[in-house]
């Protein structure tokens, strides 16, 4: 455990004048609140390891995240924002030490009316779609930690997920409504954000204002149909998967695919329904979808494996929802079956997602399994289609680390260089990067209190892999 970051003193001063607020600076109590799942990465579990802050402090209104924010300017210490912890990008670590502000408290469920709703940050997706579902509603968007994942951490880190398929992306227009945020600075500033000006905290981990209240759009609830099609070719599964997705009448809540044989090493209580050849579209429709699903799979090369309406109850029982399959769930599942892997992500853009992922799987074979989501597979999105892929380290594979390389250099070609030119034409011309909402010159800090908007390039973003095995270097 690393010393505190914070000079006792100033710490002892900090408390004094935030006498009365819930807060906790037992070492190890503060440790856990200092971390998310950065380990899912080996790079960022070698550095992020001792990371720690020196106090938590859980306020329970808006009126004390102000009050918290004000006294921490004045004594120059960091603040992180924490929501449930369920990032995997070290989001929720406290780099500097100092505060980390458990937003936990801020759970209420303030309005449901037809098509929004207004919550606190802290409230739990789950609990928001419980309250929701008495109207007949749910949340458009939520990742696959929508057990335990709070809203204002989903905006604040997230990007898409599950109903992405159908919604796009959290940075897509109207899929944020509002966003309430309070500024860090001696004066500490209450501000509403809607439209554009949402895209300066979206996405922004809370480095430049503590989000505190969002509104969001709802729409229709359904019991939805969860479906795994199985297939014995990846790139048959990509391929049908594709093309349902632009199926406008079949709605769907999810849609992704995963290659062999990570769905039967991995879904270990699925792997009844599979065969280690099998790659796997994993699909949630909407119950009267399910004619439209079943037709349009009779005419592809997958055989349906498991549906959760025909399935018995005791068959259903222990059985993780489909969500709990992908995206960085599927990480997940199988870092508890080998935790020696790791995975890659890359967005590729429309309308050649399918040809990149086919020179993806030629690049790497079944050294690396190719798991792709529905963040933008349909052409209603065009900007980029996903992939993420497990890697399992196959030590002094020197075919693994130029395949990476290689994959590499092509995907930030491809990928990167849009947001690479829209970032140089901001750089050389201040009128564009105001237009744009963005700050000139370079990112704000914590204790800044302006709003920047460090996430903005996120869309085109390309996450450089991560590979463990000897010969390549690491890289971040």
């Amino acid at each position: 455990m690393s010393e505190p970051a914070v000079a006792a003193s100033t710490l002892d001063a900090l408390k004094a004048d935030l006498a009365g607020l819930a807060m906790e600076d037992n070492p190890r109590l503060v440790q856990q609140k200092s971390r998310d799942f950065y380990w899912y990465s080996p790079v960022l579990k070698a550095r992020l390891e001792n990371v720690t802050g020196d106090l938590v402090v859980t306020p329970k209104s808006e009126a004390e995240v102000i009050r918290v924010l004000k006294a921490c300017h004045a004594h120059g210490v960091p603040v992180t924002p924490r929501g449930a912890g369920t990032g995997n990008y070290g989001q929720a670590m406290p780099l500097a030490g100092g505060v980390i502000l458990n937003l936990a408290e801020l759970n209420e469920v303030l309005e449901i009316r037809p098509g929004v709703a207004v919550v606190q940050a802290g409230a739990l997706l789950v609990d928001i779609d419980a309250v929701a579902r008495d109207s007949g509603q749910e949340l458009r968007l939520h990742p696959s930690t929508y057990r335990s994942a709070t809203v204002g951490g989903f905006i604040a880190g997230g990007s898409g997920g599950v109903g992405s398929i159908r919604w796009g992306g959290l940075r897509d227009l109207g899929n944020v409504i509002r966003v309430r945020v309070i500024t860090m600075e001696a004066a500490p500033r209450v501000l509403e954000l809607t439209g554009e000006d949402i895209h300066k905290v979206a996405h922004a981990y809370g480095t430049n204002g503590i989000i505190t209240e969002v509104e969001v759009p709802l729409a229709p609830h359904y019991d939805w149909t969860d479906v795994l099609v199985a297939f014995d070719d990846f790139l048959e599964a990509a391929a049908f998967a594709d093309a349902l997705a632009n199926q406008d009448g079949i709605l769907l809540k999810e849609l992704a695919v995963i290659a062999a044989p990570v769905p039967h090493d991995y879904f270990l209580r699925h792997r009844k329904y599979l065969q280690p050849h099998h790659s796997v579209v994993v699909i949630m429709a909407a119950p009267f979808a399910m004619d439209a699903v079943e037709a349009f799979t009779s005419h592809s090369k997958g055989a349906i494996a498991y549906r959760s309406d025909t399935a018995a109850a005791e068959e259903k029982k222990g059985l993780p929802p489909a969500y709990e399959l992908a995206w960085n769930h599927t990480t997940l599942r199988g870092l508890r079956v080998d935790p020696s892997i790791t995975y890659l992500q890359v967005l590729y853009p429309y309308p050649e997602h399918l040809t990149r992922v086919a020179e993806m799987t030629a690049l790497f074979g079944d050294e690396v399994p190719g798991i792709w989501n529905s963040c933008a597979l349909t052409a209603r999105s065009p900007a980029s289609a996903c992939r993420s892929c497990a890697i399992p380290p196959k030590r002094g594979s020197t075919r693994s680390s130029r395949c990476m390389r290689t994959a590499a250099a092509r995907s930030s070609t491809r990928t990167g260089s849009r947001w690479r030119r829209g970032h140089e034409a901001d750089r050389r011309d201040p009128a564009r990067l105001q237009a744009r909402g963005r700050p000139q010159g370079p990112a704000q800090s914590r204790q800044d209190g302006r709003l920047g908007e460090p996430g903005f390039r996120s869309r085109q973003r390309q996450d450089v892999p991560v590979r463990r095995s000897e010969g390549m270097r690491q890289r971040v």
